[in-house]
Parts: structure tokens; C-alpha cells; sequence
């Protein structure tokens, strides 16, 4: 596996990995910053979830290709999802695409739809 490719699925299994601990323990500070939003905590929790699992997926990856691929696939789902939410959440407050690119998910599943592609050349 090119190295590119091993340092990409580490540097976003630590990104989400982190994010997704925050949310599936239900860290106040990232509720409170999220309130905004439609979901309940419930369902943030288990995005957390999916996220810790795929971070791990992503990490045993770099030795089993398919499982680095599905959970790469995974997160772009998810972060195409999370951004589809936040900006029809911030709608009424101007643009939708100035809305999307202050989203997190924007970058991290963009790099993600980049490693699933690099996972299906190598």
C-alpha cells in the first residue's frame, strides 16, 4: 500500500476517531454546539459510534484493503449525510454553500471519498 494512503487512513482514523469518541460518549460541549440541529442526541451518539468503528476500520485497513475500503465508503456516506444535514439545518441563514464549506464533515468527507478512491487503484 503506498504510503500516502497508509498516512491518509491514519490521520482521519485519529480525526474521526476522536470526533466520533466525543459524540458517542455525548460530550456537553459538542451537544451544545450542535443544538442547533434537527437530531436528537440519540442519533448523534450513534453517528459517534459508526465513526469509532470505521476509525478503526480504517486503521486495520492498511492490512485488510477491503475493510479500509467499506469503512472509508462508510464515512462518506455518513459525512455527505452530516453535511446535507447542517446546511438544510442552516437554511434561512444565507448561503448554502458559504453554510456547507463551515462544515467539518465537508473536508474530512472529502478526503475520505480521496482515500476510498486511492484504496480502489492501489
Amino acid at each position: 500500500m503506498p504510503l500516502a494512503v497508509t498516512v491518509l487512513s491514519v490521520v482521519l482514523a485519529i480525526a474521526f476517531g476522536a470526533t466520533g469518541a466525543a459524540k458517542a460518549l455525548g460530550s456537553r460541549a459538542l451537544l451544545d454546539r450542535v443544538a442547533y440541529l434537527p437530531v436528537g442526541a440519540g442519533v448523534l451518539r450513534t453517528a459517534g459510534l459508526v465513526e469509532v468503528v470505521c476509525a478503526a476500520g480504517l486503521v486495520a485497513g492498511v492490512w485488510l484493503h477491503p475493510l479500509g475500503l467499506a469503512a472509508a465508503a462508510v464515512l462518506a456516506v455518513q459525512s455527505a449525510l452530516a453535511v446535507a444535514v447542517h446546511v438544510w439545518a442552516q437554511r434561512d441563514r444565507g448561503s448554502l454553500v458559504a453554510a456547507a464549506l463551515r462544515i467539518p464533515a465537508a473536508y474530512t468527507g472529502a478526503l475520505v471519498v480521496l482515500l476510498a478512491g486511492l484504496l480502489v487503484w492501489t
